[in-house]
């Protein structure tokens, strides 16, 4: 993403590997340079991308509080899951071998957003 033909951002976004499901893509990765963090480009450009991929289920999972106060307040965007990650247990979705990464994980806040511009 360029403003003023300067690089501002930058947006992963990739088919969910579903068994079924063949219409689900995530955003996996969205950087905005800091000095345009908090001005709402983050958004406007998740949403150019969703309009891109119409048609599609685009989900976003964060554990950024301020990204999920701008997504809740964005009528574009719906919570469709918020919590606590487990402790790797039954209950857990994200599950690691690695014991130093799952610690990371143990009681994070996430939830996850999906695109529904043209569903509102």
């Amino acid at each position: 993403m360029t403003l003023n033909n300067k690089k501002v951002g930058f947006l992963q976004i990739a088919r969910f590997p579903h068994p079924r499901a063949k219409d689900i893509m995530t955003i996996g990765r969205i950087v905005i340079v800091p000095e345009f963090q908090g001005f709402g480009i983050g958004v406007k450009f998740m949403n150019e991308i969703a309009r891109i991929y119409n048609g599609n289920r685009i989900r976003i999972t964060t554990s950024l509080k301020p990204f999920m106060i701008a997504l809740n307040k964005n009528k574009n965007w719906l919570c469709v899951r918020n919590g606590r990650v487990g402790k790797g247990g039954k209950n857990s979705s994200i599950h690691s071998s690695n014991k130093k990464s799952s610690k990371l994980s143990n009681d994070r806040i996430t939830a996850t957003f999906q695109y529904r511009g043209n569903y509102v």
